[in-house]
């Protein structure tokens, strides 16, 4: 809360009270598009940004491609919220992922990252794999899919790509 504007973090705050009242349910897996997990994800940026006034050359712009619904506050809180969360030791996300893992029956974990974040993947594909040998869990559990041709943004480079990953989650063969 202490990142988002009050407007945003009071619909963040309405939503999880709406959700309350459901009774929970095993999701099929949990997916992490690049979702940033260490330090590493951040060198260069993110402290900058948390802190700037002014969004960066091209934020904006960014914000502004169709189906974004990304804006220059929420950009500066989650760039805040990385710094916050990769300062702890273990990094905050990848303790909650061995939560994740270490869930009785849970269902699996699939990273998928781009093959053009190459420096990325060779600090969090063996740090996941880490993850995985301390919780106990089966190693089935840990999915790590890398596509190729792709970037951070894979859903923009390798859409089809994505798809194919997602249905083959869900047992479908047609793409979603």
């Amino acid at each position: 809360m202490r990142w988002l504007p009050a407007e945003e973090g009071l619909e963040l705050a309405e939503l999880f009270t709406r959700l309350a009242g459901r009774s929970p349910s095993m999701p099929v897996a949990a997916f992490s598009f690049e979702r940033s997990l260490m330090p590493c994800d951040m060198e260069g940026w993110a402290q900058e940004w948390a802190h700037a006034t002014k969004p960066p050359d091209g934020i904006e712009k960014d914000c502004k491609q169709p189906g974004s619904h990304w804006t220059w506050p929420m950009v500066k809180a989650c760039a805040g919220s990385l710094c916050a969360n990769c300062a702890s030791s273990p990094p905050r996300q990848l303790a909650s992922t061995q939560r994740w893992l270490e869930l009785p029956q849970g269902p699996r974990f699939i990273y998928v990252a781009g093959a053009k974040s190459s420096k990325r993947n060779n600090v969090v594909f063996p740090a996941l794999k880490s993850v995985l040998q301390s919780s106990e869990a089966p190693d089935d559990r840990l999915q790590i899919e890398e596509i190729p041709h792709s970037g951070h943004g894979i859903d923009m480079d390798a859409p089809a790509e994505v798809r194919k990953i997602i249905a083959a989650a869900f047992g479908s063969e047609q793409d979603l």
